[in-house]
């Protein structure tokens, strides 16, 4: 199937869930402005923390945050519930781009959010760096969300596992907080957390710090990993899927 009619569909699934919606797909991005808000003037204040310094970590952590959590959530159940606009006989890799150009959709408007919300914050940002993070996040959870979308439907437990783990590992990555208020000892255990490392790039690109440090040799070595997995393993069983029997 053609690019423009996935996203034909991608964008008639969007518009099913807003129907009867006044603002229709637009609450993706006003939800996101008034994510943006509230979690700004809640925990500037527990954590005590300047808001010009604090904006910016915070805003660009709940974009990373956004786009992964809902593309994985999206996928956990893409080839075992896979309920449809259009009763379409299609392939499942199809089905699955399609999902993928629903998360990209959402983070596109977030961005664009994201953008001019530090433009009238007057936080210097260069808009081509954001594209180019954004990009960077897509091609990971691309791979990734591939590889979780064979896994759950191969062992159906980890799909509950992974469903009630997201709020955990939403607190135990730098989101809302910075890595600099740990202890040494639980830094050094954050080093596992491979969101941790992904995030961390994503901001750096984002604000012009990019640099060839750990966190983006770890984010490099797990994303042709999953790249790996994708070729040897997950192509060939999404290829003998069957969506229709």
């Amino acid at each position: 199937m053609k690019l423009n009619n996935l996203l034909l569909i991608a964008m008639q699934n969007i518009k099913i869930h807003y129907i009867n919606s006044i603002f229709g797909f637009l609450w993706i991005p006003l939800s996101f402005l008034i994510l943006i808000f509230i979690k700004t003037y809640l925990f500037s204040d527990i954590l005590n923390l300047r808001l010009s310094k604090y904006i910016p970590h915070l805003v660009t952590g709940l974009l990373f945050w956004s786009f992964l959590s809902n593309s994985i959530t999206k996928n956990l159940n893409i080839f075992f519930n896979n309920n449809m606009i259009l009763n379409l006989n299609i392939k499942p890799i199809e089905f699955f781009k399609i999902s993928y150009l629903e998360s990209i959709f959402l983070i596109t408007l977030n961005s664009l959010v994201l953008f001019l919300f530090f433009v009238f914050s007057k936080i210097e940002i260069n808009f081509i760096y954001l594209i180019i993070a954004v990009f960077i996040l897509s091609l990971f959870a691309y791979e990734l969300n591939k590889v979780i979308s064979i896994l759950f439907l191969i062992l159906r437990d980890v799909v509950f596992l992974i469903s009630s783990s997201l709020i955990l590992i939403f607190f135990l990555t730098p989101i809302i907080w910075e890595a600099s208020m740990l202890s040494e000892q639980n830094l050094y255990y954050l080093q596992f957390n491979p969101f941790y490392h992904l995030v961390e790039v994503f901001r750096s690109i984002i604000f012009g710090f990019f640099s060839l440090n750990v966190h983006f040799q770890i984010t490099i070595t797990i994303y042709f990993l999953l790249k790996l997995i994708n070729i040897l393993i997950t192509n060939k069983i999404i290829s003998k899927i069957n969506l229709y029997s």
